[in-house]
């Protein structure tokens, strides 16, 4: 194929990151589909570089070259932190692979994936090759819902709970404040704790650490962490704990900690992904 004429598709972060920033631009063979649900535009692409890429509203979720960094740093620092999960909830996450995730964790009994948009799910089950087998699982039970909705309706439930949401505009901003990490802390059981991705440290410093101000106000124990993932804007991106009871260093489970193999995942990965950059450190607030 002669790439002088490969399509590129532009990722406007401009209302999205601080200070009002970028554009991401992408070459692409071919357009996979391209489409509308109730809630947002939806986007798949085949790239050069990054295999297929998924966009919400313009800006990209997820691509298959590197999504296991997040997923798997999103999902098995708490996994590997509660003592016993047993039932765990997550918020977004419509391309299941935080799904695929926690599967790994036998001892996990009950997943819970709550999205609002079902069309994300039936386009990712299409594209993705692991969606179809990882919804069969019998672990697994989808519900196609506002997450506050779903939220009320359930109380001292969850031993995690992961919030897999897109970015902090329009309609995902009130899934970043404290009237959202209020549902989430009472659906958490009693030894609960979420985690949320939260943005680019590099771009939304002051975002994340106002993030942080807000889930302290509702739990007793928060981390910011972060890992490399090179689709996201600047190749680095953050996660946020809220937990009742356990901390993500002094909590570890390093005794339960085998090789399952995990790509970027560690116990070493664990640890150091707590260490933050002096930049972000010494940022006043």
């Amino acid at each position: 194929m002669d790439r002088m004429k490969d399509q590129w598709f532009a990722e406007d972060h401009t209302g999205a990151i601080e200070p009002k920033y970028t554009h991401t631009h992408w070459k692409i063979k071919r357009t996979l589909f391209t489409g509308q649900s109730p809630f947002q535009k939806l986007d798949f692409f085949e790239s050069y570089d990054h295999g297929i890429l998924f966009a919400l509203d313009g800006l990209i979720m997820t691509s298959e070259r590197d999504e296991f960094i997040y997923h798997e740093m999103l999902t098995h620092v708490p996994l590997f932190t509660h003592p016993g999960p047993k039932k765990v909830l997550v918020i977004g996450g419509g391309d299941c692979g935080a799904l695929r995730e926690i599967l790994k964790h036998p001892a996990v009994d009950n997943i819970h994936l709550c999205e609002i948009d079902k069309m994300v799910v039936e386009k990712c089950e299409e594209i993705f090759p692991y969606v179809k087998e990882v919804l069969n699982n019998p672990r697994i039970e989808a519900f196609y819902e506002d997450g506050f909705d779903f939220l009320k309706r359930n109380t001292n439930i969850y031993d995690i709970i992961l919030v897999d949401s897109t970015d902090p505009v329009g309609e995902a901003l009130k899934l970043f404040g404290v009237p959202f990490l209020g549902l989430c802390h009472q659906a958490l059981a009693a030894d609960g704790m979420m985690v949320m991705q939260c943005g680019s440290p590099f771009y939304q410093t002051q975002f994340i650490k106002d993030l942080q101000s807000d889930m302290m106000s509702v739990f007793p124990l928060s981390q910011i962490y972060t890992a490399s993932v090179h689709s996201y804007p600047g190749g680095y991106w953050g996660f946020i704990t809220g937990s009742k009871k356990y901390d993500p260093l002094n909590d570890f489970q390093a005794d339960k900690y085998e090789d399952l193999n995990f790509m970027y995942y560690n116990d070493k990965i664990h640890k150091a992904a707590f260490a933050l950059p002096s930049y972000f450190v010494k940022q006043d607030s």
